[in-house]
């Protein structure tokens, strides 16, 4: 026997078959959906007893709990109809059938003894499976296919708000409300930097020290303004100027290769050192030709790496001395230095070029300026010792005469720059006693000592016009020369005395025009 449908009040529901061996009761007029088998119904009929507390329950099927007037959900204590619709539909309520209403209360019965289990708002089914997409997990209907429910990987608000989908809608948040760890440009930012500290084997405190100047320097207007690249340059140069803070012997060179610009990367340098107020002190010699030599890995070529470092240093800083490194950097001339010291070594078994030694050892090029120069200060150097002969002295027989010229570094020194070898004093910048005009200056002197103040100034003599001259008359007077100068000019009184006449005889010529 067919139940009655609760809408349409037709003895209309029937049992049918979905699949997988599950029944459901279906009106065969309006085509409601009930979530209750068949042999469900004939046990809950038994229990009209529970008819008013399953009234009082509010988690029955959502067919139930809608007005069947307007459709719309009822609140606690409403069973078919809306306040509003209460009224309306009170009579047509009272001229039905009593038997309806009794079959519609068993079912309503039935549904709210159901096992409270999760099913498809949409066709009911209680098939519902767990799929995986990517990071989050979805609830779908087999049968239908509708997306019931998804979870994200995770619920917190800052990961959350920057996912693309959540309860399948585009959620993005604007720019005010974002957290500070949100910025695109911070993130890579950070990012930069442990990929330098990771790169170079930097120690924890100075990442975080240039972590925190990044993030002082990233709000600023002229930095957050700026695009993704140079807000990475600004990030690596926090990371330079924190390993300068902690004296380890680095330089520009190193960072060069992490930024896409070398030219922006010194200019965020100067904008990070300005806007924090930081005064980086020079770095020391000693401490870059230490970390310059063991770059070189030289360790495996069996020498005694000690020694070569002690020569090296004293190589610098004799070439410091001869103001050599002055306004340069330092590593190509200390792999200059590096070069002679193991030319010199018994691990080399032949002389090699420069250029091949950089080559083996994976070198960057020198300029050949400064080889140059470095060639030059040590072949006058060694043109002081007595036991050096002039024509052995070339650029190639350098390191033969290193030894030499770094025990004698003092008294070298004193005979290359300051005493000449005639005897004769003479500017630092003269390179022969005697010169002049034609003196050639020495580029290794300093700015200061190439253009040379005389020990006295020359005293200006200030030229006076004598009053008997009378600068107006164009003609020639007896008195515009006066007798000490023309005396001055004079040498032998027989001059004097043809000159005595000569005035004489102007003289009466004048005389002879007035009378």
């Amino acid at each position: 026997m067919p139940l009655k449908c609760q809408f349409c009040g037709e003895s209309s529901v029937v049992e049918e078959d979905v699949g997988d061996g599950r029944e459901q009761l279906i009106c065969v007029e309006c085509g409601t959906v009930a979530t209750s088998t068949a042999s469900q119904v004939e046990e809950v009929s038994s229990a009209t007893t529970l008819q008013e507390d399953s009234q009082q329950d509010t988690d029955g099927c959502d067919l139930l709990r809608l007005c069947q007037s307007c459709g719309d959900s009822l609140q606690p204590g409403e069973t078919y109809f809306c306040l509003e619709c209460k009224d309306l539909e009170e009579d047509p309520e009272k001229d039905a059938d009593p038997k309806v209403g009794n079959s519609s209360k068993a079912f309503e019965t039935q549904v709210h003894d159901l096992p409270r289990q999760k099913h498809c708002p949409s066709c009911g089914s209680l098939d519902l499976v767990t799929d995986s997409l990517g990071a989050e997990e979805q609830t779908v209907c087999r049968q239908c296919g509708q997306v019931i429910g998804g979870d994200t990987l995770t619920n917190d608000e800052p990961e959350q708000s920057l996912t693309r989908t959540i309860g399948n809608r585009a959620r993005t948040l604007p720019k005010y409300s974002r957290l500070p760890g949100e910025c695109y440009g911070y993130k890579m930012g950070m990012r930069k930097i442990m990929h330098v500290h990771h790169k170079l084997g930097l120690s924890g405190c100075i990442r975080e020290k240039a972590e925190s100047m990044f993030g002082q320097l990233f709000y600023l207007p002229f930095v957050i303004n700026k695009t993704v690249q140079s807000k990475e340059n600004i990030a690596t140069a926090c990371v330079y100027i924190a390993c300068r803070q902690d004296n380890l012997p680095v330089s520009m060179v190193h960072f060069v290769e992490y930024v896409d610009s070398s030219k922006h990367f010194f200019r965020a340098i100067k904008i990070a050192l300005s806007q924090l107020n930081i005064k980086l002190q020079n770095q020391a010699l000693g401490s870059q030709v230490s970390q310059t030599f063991h770059s070189v890995q030289l360790s495996r070529e069996n020498v005694d790496a000690t020694h070569m470092l002690h020569q090296v240093r004293d190589i610098m800083f004799l070439c410091r001395e001869a103001w050599l490194t002055s306004g340069r950097h330092y590593q190509p001339m200390i792999l200059v230095a590096i070069y002679y010291v193991y030319l010199k070594s018994e691990c080399c078994p032949r002389t090699i070029s420069l250029a091949k030694f950089c080559s083996q050892f994976k070198l960057p090029t020198i300029s050949k300026k400064i080889v140059s120069d470095f060639q030059k200060l040590f072949l006058r150097l060694a043109a002081h010792l007595p036991w050096a002969k002039p024509e052995q002295l070339k650029p190639s027989t350098i390191h033969l005469y290193i030894d030499d010229i770094l025990k004698y570094k003092k008294s070298l020194m004193h005979l290359a720059f300051e005493i000449p070898e005639a005897g004769k004093e003479c500017s630092p910048w003269e390179t022969e006693p005697g010169a002049q005009g034609s003196a050639q200056k020495d580029i290794l002197m300093p700015v200061s000592f190439k253009r040379a103040r005389l020990a006295k100034p020359m005293e200006k003599i200030e030229s006076t016009i004598p009053s008997h001259l009378d600068l107006d008359c164009p003609e020639i007077k007896p008195t515009d020369f006066s007798e000490e100068e023309i005396s001055s000019y004079l040498l032998s009184p027989e001059e004097y005395n043809s000159v005595k006449e000569a005035k004489e005889n102007v003289c009466q010529k004048q005389k002879r025009r007035l009378t």
